[in-house]
């Protein structure tokens, strides 16, 4: 089928994907290294996010500084801080080595708890000025990731008062006032990016360049055409009973099952169906009517006289009645036997028993193959908000009450005032009145700058006690005010309060293309959903978005055209409520039709980035309606990149069978374009040795090898990245 490659072909390919793999790893450290020195350029105070003394050392001179530290130099401080903070968690998404994670980590330990300390000093230094001027009642700071609100009533009203900070309305009633209390509000913009730098961790740079993708021995075709029974999750596994004829599941190649072993399964599978199927026809003949049933009998009874050989009548008359003649055929359970007759109902029981029995042995062998696992750890509690299926929509509200110092008071020419170096916390606004012990809330929905799901958004409560965020604790009477676009309730303990929406709603996606740019430099990467259309340029280690006009301009003006790195633009992202980057239990749930094997879908992905920069590939309204073993995408000549109508390019099928990869071209007519590929014509498929060579459609290794050797490894492992982080190999409808 194949002209067998030499071993100097297999020593080239690995060499160059050493070389190259080596220069991605090297373009990606050169891209943060570039990176602190923009930001040594800027004169930033934490120019190097993994520089653990420096960040000990200047939270140490605060400490030591912060009692002759003014108002403005300590909001100085907090606006800071939040951006170095974001600059670690930045480099922490894009992390590879375990032991550099560490080091970012406790680095981002000291920053947060610097954070603290500062919002407290801030606190303490904006009680004394309100302290000493009461008119100036209210301090704001304001940033894109952090916000503080702080609020005093200094003049009591008998009216409520309403107070509005950002997305945020709270309502201060009468039975709440109180001119020693001050009420603080720190909102917080953040996503939840675990399973983003799962991915990253799993896929590093270089991660795309595999020399087993070209070394791949041919298919024997009559070896690809036995059937094979396996088991590749507990999720697709069946209910086996004896009415599941056939096993439809498949077994991965790590099973440790032998051939001995897979045929006893289908053996006693088939012996329980046999026996199961013939008890069943037994019984349906009971339910028969008298007539019926005799009439049965009675063509029965023909039929096997005239099967049976010629006798005599003499010996057949004289027999006696009560002696019956003997049968050759085997001996089977007759459900229409009476309790009274040989057959009695305890034989029905005990053949019951032997099916469960068969059962049981087949079961006995199947549970080797995998653990169940634990049910509470998929399920989640009613109260807590889950993770996989839901994320922030907007900001975090922590809501927090100090207590004051009397106001200053005058004597003569002399101002009196207490000033205080710490921060007391206060109680609940209103504590001591029956019933009143609440606060009015409102969290305006952020639909300008936030793409929204359907329904109504979930208000959730931070518990600092387990950690989570849950729903229905805390927070009663919840409304949503369609007319103002806002969620309202009431909150009955202090602390962190948020909004919820779910993630999935941008699955699965209805089509994705990616191909070379215009000026050849980068990649382009374009995706549509139901409810955004999205393009982006892939390049060397980063990427940038590019969107005109639309929902999309208005909502993604602030990271529009800005190159960032691949875990900064999927959290970007994801905070402006674009969830294109699915975890795993997404794939489970969404993916679940269109399910791909796991090694499969890397090694096409792997093939689709080494080919990106020369043509362009799209998705294929095929690849739905296939198994798990294979995959179907289009390609077509890169001036075409802007049709998606994919459906009438080329298509391309990766099967997976025993381990090994096979590829097939196909040049599909109009006429079975919609067709299934099992039933295209010898003229219409044609198999390759890679997807590498079908896509480029070459055939000869040395022109593979200079292609590959041609290659640039930063830019085809960022678009390997970027590919399973989207999953858009399964999650396509």
């Amino acid at each position: 089928m194949f002209s067998a490659e030499s071993k100097n072909s297999y020593e080239q390919i690995n060499a160059i994907f050493e070389r190259k793999k080596a220069e991605a790893v090297s373009s990606f450290e050169a891209y943060w290294d570039e990176r602190t020195w923009q930001r040594y350029v800027r004169c930033d105070r934490l120019a190097d996010p993994h520089d653990l003394p420096a960040v000990n050392t200047f939270k140490t001179w605060l400490d030591d500084n912060i009692a002759e530290t003014e108002l403005h130099d300590v909001e100085d401080w907090i606006k800071n801080v939040p951006n170095w903070t974001a600059t670690v968690h930045e480099r922490l998404l894009d992390i590879c080595e375990e032991k550099e994670a560490a080091r970012l980590n406790e680095v981002l330990s000291v920053l947060i708890d610097l954070r603290t300390q500062l919002d407290e000093w801030w606190a303490v230094r904006v009680l004394r000025r309100i302290c000493r001027y009461p008119e100036a009642n209210e301090r704001i700071i304001e940033q894109r990731l952090v916000s503080i609100y702080f609020w005093q009533d200094t003049v009591r009203e008998k009216r409520a008062k309403m107070l509005f900070y950002g997305g945020l309305e709270l309502e201060i009633a009468s039975h709440m006032r109180n001119l020693n209390v001050a009420l603080r509000i720190v909102a917080e913009w953040k996503a939840n990016v675990d399973h983003i730098v799962v991915v990253l961790a799993r896929y590093p740079p270089g991660a795309c360049f595999v020399r087993q993708d070209f070394v791949v021995k041919p298919l024997d075709t009559n070896e690809s055409r036995r059937p094979s029974v396996t088991i590749s999750d507990r999720a697709s596994l069946p209910r086996i009973t004896p009415l599941n004829h056939r096993l439809s599941t498949s077994i991965p190649k790590q099973s440790s099952v032998r051939s001995n072993s897979r045929v006893s399964l289908i053996s006693e599978q088939r012996r329980a169906s046999k026996e199961f199927t013939e008890a069943k026809k037994n019984a349906a003949g009971k339910s028969l009517s008298p007539a019926t049933s005799r009439r049965n009998k009675a063509t029965k009874g023909k039929s096997s006289q005239s099967k049976s050989p010629s006798k005599s009548p003499s010996k057949s008359t004289s027999k006696s009645p009560s002696k019956k003649s003997k049968s050759k055929s085997p001996k089977r359970w007759d459900a229409n036997r009476k309790p009274g007759t040989k057959k009695a109902s305890k034989d029905v029981s005990a053949e019951v028993e032997k099916n469960e029995h068969l059962k049981a042995s087949l079961l006995s062998k199947v549970t080797s193959l995998w653990t169940p696992s634990d049910p509470s750890a998929t399920v989640a509690p009613s109260h807590e908000i889950d993770d996989r299926i839901e994320c922030l929509l907007g900001y975090t509200y922590e809501i927090k009450t100090f207590a004051a110092p009397p106001l200053a008071t005058q004597s003569g020419e002399w101002t009196l005032y207490e000033e205080s170096d710490a921060a007391n916390e206060a109680g609940f606004p209103g504590a001591g009145v029956a019933g009143q012990e609440f606060l009015n809330i409102g969290l305006k929905i952020p639909s300008e700058d936030i793409f929204v799901a359907s329904g109504d958004p979930l208000v959730a409560f931070y518990d600092e006690r387990s950690g989570k965020w849950k729903k229905g604790i805390y927070t009663t009477h919840v409304e949503h005010d369609r007319r103002s676009s806002t969620m309202k309730f009431r909150l009955s303990k202090l602390g962190k309060v948020a909004l919820f929406q779910r993630n999935d709603f941008h699955f699965p996606f209805k089509k994705w293309a990616i191909g070379p740019s215009d000026d050849g430099s980068a990649v382009s990467f374009l995706i549509t959903t139901d409810m955004v259309s999205l393009e982006f340029r892939l390049e060397e280690n980063g990427v940038s978005l590019s969107v005109q006009s639309g929902a999309e301009f208005t909502k993604l003006k602030t990271i529009n055209k800005k190159a960032l790195s691949l875990g900064d633009m999927a959290q970007q992202l994801i905070l402006h409520g674009v969830c294109i980057f699915p975890n795993d239990y997404t794939v489970q749930q969404h993916g679940k039709d269109n399910k791909k094997d796991t090694e499969l879908e890397e090694l096409v992905c792997r093939q689709i980035a080494l080919c990106a920069t020369f043509v362009t590939v799209g998705q294929s309204h095929l690849n739905s309606s296939l198994p798990s073993d294979s995959i179907v995408i289009s390609s077509t000549a890169p001036e075409r990149k802007s049709d998606l109508n994919t459906n009438e390019w080329p298509l391309y099928r990766v099967t997976k069978t025993d381990g090994h990869f096979k590829t097939i071209a196909y040049t599909l007519t109009d006429s079975t374009v919609s067709a299934s590929l099992d039933d295209a014509s010898e003229e219409e498929r044609q198999e390759r040795r890679s997807l590498v060579h079908a896509l480029l459609n070459v055939s000869e290794d040395a022109n593979v090898l200079s292609l590959l050797d041609n290659r640039n490894p930063a830019l085809t492992s960022t678009v390997y990245r970027w590919l399973m982080l989207t999953r858009v190999l399964c999650m396509t409808k």
